[in-house]
């Protein structure tokens, strides 16, 4: 009786431990849910703006499917996606653009077009969320001179409990409206975008 009691202690020990191991990776499905709204500078440019065409963005990344790892553990795990994360920052970084006013077209419309290449799209979790996403980014005018260039990125740092998908989707949107509002700034991009130059 007492053996039988031993090894079914010994059994759930076992399935419990198990169960609290890290997983061996983990599958996030992309959507936009920032936990801070990102102030987005005005764009103030003397004598107005061109429409800009934001074309699709190239993926230059070399982590392939994966966004992120977790290195809490001894272990790395693995943070991957099926969503078309290129697509994704495009769609959010037009959404930005147009919510301070600038007449965001088509990719094939436009008096200037602002084309991108992915070079990171990354949430590294330790003790916190730190997100980083990154553009190499050129203006264009409707005759395909190129009027400025710019790698430009976005952060972001954020607390939350291990492992969980949503934290990994808001450290990426966090980022992608960081990036907006640093491209913004920019003064090259204010430039290449005005009508008065």
């Amino acid at each position: 009786m007492r053996r039988a009691w031993l090894t079914a202690l010994l059994l759930t020990g076992t399935i419990a431990s198990a169960t609290l191991a890290a997983p061996k990776e983990l599958n996030v499905v992309l959507k936009w849910n920032p936990n801070e709204k990102q102030s987005m500078p005005a764009l103030d440019v003397t004598g107005g703006v061109y429409a800009v065409a934001i074309a699709p963005s190239i993926d230059k990344r070399d982590k392939g499917n994966q966004i992120g790892e977790n290195t809490e553990g001894k272990t790395a795990v693995p943070v991957n996606t099926s969503s078309d994360v290129p697509a994704f920052v495009r769609e959010h970084l037009a959404a930005q653009l147009k919510s301070i006013g600038l007449d965001v077209k088509a990719a094939d419309a436009g008096d200037r077009v602002l084309r991108s290449e992915l070079v990171e799209c990354w949430v590294a979790e330790s003790k916190r969320y730190n997100g980083s996403v990154r553009l190499r980014v050129s203006i264009a005018d409707a005759g395909g001179k190129e009027l400025w260039s710019a790698l430009v990125g976005g952060t972001s740092d954020n607390f939350g409990r291990s492992l969980k998908p949503d934290n990994y989707t808001e450290g990426i949107s966090n980022s992608i409206e960081s990036l907006a509002a640093n491209l913004v700034s920019a003064a090259g991009f204010r430039t290449a975008i005005a009508k008065a130059r």
